[in-house]
């Protein structure tokens, strides 16, 4: 046809064209998962500045039960040790827009701070006894923990997202600053933000995962919300979220927790009995036969049991420790495997 064709055709082939992909992780085939990541990531640097993000699509409200009446409540002592930390952590919230100063108030909730592990704290107010009462709560089907473990399967690698206060990305709306009024050795603050995070990302293969990582930091960055880039991990063969270690094979426990219920002490009370069975109950999925296990101890919370930690109590307390520290894995859940069902039943329990 020679060049007659370029004429019939109409094309403008004097002017160069230029044709490239928005999405990162294509514009080289030949690169490497981190190279991938590594352009992901600066693509998407906003969500990871070191400020605080703001939501952008909706505002929080708070409502009340008709009737509800205010509840005001003194400060409370905070330790000696920790008033520097706190006084700090107040001109810090302060500073950031998260807290603003009130001169008077109808609400008042006390302050409860909690040592974080990097030595500082977290301001936490105990509204269980001013505005949780009064509040006319939404429902919202929450996914429960085994849902989203059960969404991990197929996983290769994961990814974990800590938003940068996650909560205080939220701000509220004007008529709700009120109810969330703190009391404190400083006076009197309204939070103008909700009061106190993290996602998992996978895929069946580096290039899902890639895919399903640069939706969820679109997302991010589409609202306005922000990520704490020295907290998040990626493309890593094992995480911890919940209590849990995850991988490519199932849920495993942590060294953290396990630590804790090996070194629990023998109970010598009630409570503490009540309090140990409440620590090892946190992985009894890992614990085959747990209810007929604990049953020794189980009997010491009825209400007319007379104190006597017997043999039987010991050999349970012992067994149930030596089983915590088993290799036992729970394996993600997969449609594509045949299902079956075991059931059993005994005196003191039922499992299935």
């Amino acid at each position: 046809m020679g060049r007659d064709w370029l004429h019939k055709l109409c094309l403008d082939w004097k002017t160069i064209k230029l044709l490239k992909s928005s999405d990162p992780s294509h514009r080289n085939p030949g690169t490497t998962t981190q190279e991938k990541l590594k352009n992901l990531l600066d693509t998407y640097a906003e969500v990871f500045e070191d400020k605080l993000g703001t939501f952008k699509s909706a505002k929080a409200r708070i409502t009340l039960k008709e009737g509800s009446q205010p509840q005001f409540r003194k400060a409370r002592h905070v330790p000696y040790s920790l008033r520097p930390k706190v006084e700090e952590e107040l001109k810090r919230l302060q500073s950031e827009g998260i807290l603003s100063k009130v001169e008077w108030s109808d609400w008042a909730t006390p302050i409860v701070p909690v040592p974080k592990q990097d030595g500082s704290v977290r301001i936490c107010g105990d509204f269980k006894g001013t505005i949780n009462p009064t509040l006319q709560a939404e429902q919202y089907p929450l996914p429960r923990i085994e849902d989203i473990f059960a969404h991990l399967a197929g996983g290769k690698k994961f990814s974990n997202i800590d938003l940068r206060q996650a909560y205080h990305q939220i701000e509220l709306e004007e008529e709700s600053k009120k109810y969330l009024t703190i009391n404190t050795s400083m006076g009197l603050f309204q939070y103008t933000r909700l009061v106190f995070d993290d996602m998992i990302v996978t895929g069946k293969s580096d290039a899902e995962h890639m895919a399903n990582l640069e939706e969820v930091l679109r997302r991010l960055h589409h609202h306005g919300l922000r990520a704490n880039k020295s907290k998040c991990e990626f493309f890593k063969e094992k995480i911890t979220f919940c209590g849990h270690d995850i991988n490519s094979e199932g849920l495993h426990k942590t060294t953290h927790k396990t630590a804790a219920m090996v070194n629990a002490p023998r109970p010598q009370s009630v409570a503490e009995v009540r309090s140990f069975l409440g620590l090892v109950n946190y992985y009894h999925k890992f614990l085959p036969n747990l209810a007929t296990i604990l049953h020794p101890l189980n009997q010491m919370l009825e209400s007319n049991y007379q104190w006597n930690w017997t043999d039987q109590c010991e050999e349970a307390f012992c067994k149930v420790k030596a089983m915590i520290v088993s290799d036992l894995v729970l394996t993600h859940y997969d449609t594509n495997l045949p299902l079956q069902l075991a059931c059993d039943a005994s005196p003191v329990g039922i499992g299935a």
